[in-house]
């Protein structure tokens, strides 16, 4: 269930597809990024159909890595174009989606568009912009630690003082504050 002071702050986009990719809800403001005129509208249309709305192949990729693994994942999609042209980056955390029996029906996602580069934030060394971008793109610290090829406490201690200088008391509050 989605926290309901979360999902305000981020305006997500929500949807579910079934194992074959045919959508089988989703939220308002998904259907209006769809070009429908409802969310019904979408229930059993195949993500195939929206492909000049988003690249399709990157969000059926990553629906398939949640269906063969059967766990929860924050993807970075940047396959969103506007009418004039410019790609938005969408922030994706996709979960299996289980009947009462607990078998994977379909793929549960939430996404939202962020910000790659924020303008107004203080400055940061470049070691800790590196780790900040890392973070925005659903990284772990871990994650982080080995891209970087730092230890994990070094990025734990870059992540504090980029809370600190960005007035964020947590992480949470962190990708909310940088998230469109």
């Amino acid at each position: 269930m989605l926290d309901t002071q979360l999902t305000p702050a981020f305006k997500p986009n929500l949807y579910s597809t079934d194992k074959n990719h045919a959508i089988m809800g989703c939220n308002e403001r998904q259907a209006t990024y769809l070009d429908l005129s409802c969310e019904q509208e979408a229930i059993g249309k195949y993500v195939y159909d929206f492909s000049e709305k988003f690249d399709t192949d990157i969000f059926i990729a990553s629906n398939e890595e949640i269906l063969k693994t059967g766990i929860g994942k924050t993807f970075i999609e940047p396959t969103t174009y506007t009418d004039t042209g410019k790609i938005i980056t969408y922030l994706s955390y996709k979960y299996p989606l289980t009947n009462a029996k607990g078998k994977i029906i379909g793929v549960m996602g939430m996404s939202v568009a962020i910000d790659q580069a924020p303008s107004n934030k203080p400055n940061l060394s470049p070691q800790q912009e590196k780790c900040f971008q890392l973070l925005l793109q659903g990284l772990r610290s871990r994650e982080i630690a080995e891209q970087m090829q730092l230890s994990c406490r070094t990025i734990e201690h870059y992540i504090s003082t980029i809370k600190v200088k960005l007035k964020c008391k947590d992480l949470r509050e962190l990708i909310l504050k940088y998230a469109n």
